[in-house]
């Protein structure tokens, strides 16, 4: 195995463990009963690691063209993720993706009927009420700093946690293990404060347009495309 490939390898290992709802979205195992630290602390872990990676990856001596193309495609998915954190994108809001629709993911991912992994997603819901707490810390950071996503998303993904209540509440006849009722409560009423707290104390100070303006949509559709338009 050359540099690069171990480098690579190395990264989406440490990614997965700092990220276990990314790594749920990319079928990575290893992490299944643990969700992602939202904090400043943790999207700070996050960013160390990012910019750690993209010191060593140039430092690295790329071998034939396969570690040619490695370093290009890490290169620049490292890029764009430190560029995304300068702009405050970590904090962003959006009923489609974002730290409030991870949460719900990694939990929803584990549900597979007769075959459902309980100990893994009860794990999971056991975490709802810390991560929720973290991302709450994130987003009154944000909004310190001016950083606050649109008003209408905000409000939707409060709605969005209430109905994710709902569904939680579903689990819980389901699972043959003890005590999961009760835990399904306490992680209900933390996605219950965190839809208060985005109606009541976030969406006041958050901005009515959706524009973002050219600089973070280009930012974004790189992000998205892994390429820049013209």
């Amino acid at each position: 195995m050359t540099d690069i490939a171990a480098l690579s390898d190395a990264y989406v290992n440490d990614m997965a463990a700092a990220d276990p709802g990314l790594a749920a979205f990319l079928g990575i195992s290893g992490h299944d009963g643990e969700l992602t630290d939202y904090s400043p602390d943790g999207f700070g872990a996050r960013h160390d690691l990012n910019l750690r990676t993209l010191g060593v990856l140039k430092a690295a001596a790329a071998v034939g063209d396969a570690d040619r193309i490695g370093v290009t495609v890490l290169r620049e998915r490292l890029e764009v993720e430190l560029a995304l954190a300068e702009a405050g994108v970590y904090a962003e809001l959006n009923s489609m993706d974002g730290p409030p629709f991870r949460i719900q993911q990694a939990i929803e991912i584990l549900d597979h009927g007769v075959n459902t992994p309980w100990t893994e997603l009860r794990g999971r819901v056991r975490a709802v009420p810390g991560a929720l707490d973290g991302l709450r810390q994130t987003l009154e950071r944000a909004r310190q700093q001016g950083r606050l996503s649109a008003v209408r998303q905000i409000i939707r993904c409060a709605k969005e946690a209430r109905i994710f209540t709902e569904y939680l509440t579903s689990l819980a006849p389901r699972c043959p293990q003890e005590k999961f009722a009760d835990e399904v409560a306490r992680a209900n009423r933390s996605l219950v404060d965190f839809a208060r707290f985005l109606v009541e104390e976030l969406a006041p100070h958050a901005p009515t347009r959706d524009a973002v303006g050219p600089e973070r949509y280009l930012l974004a559709t790189q992000n998205f495309l892994g390429t820049t338009l013209d």
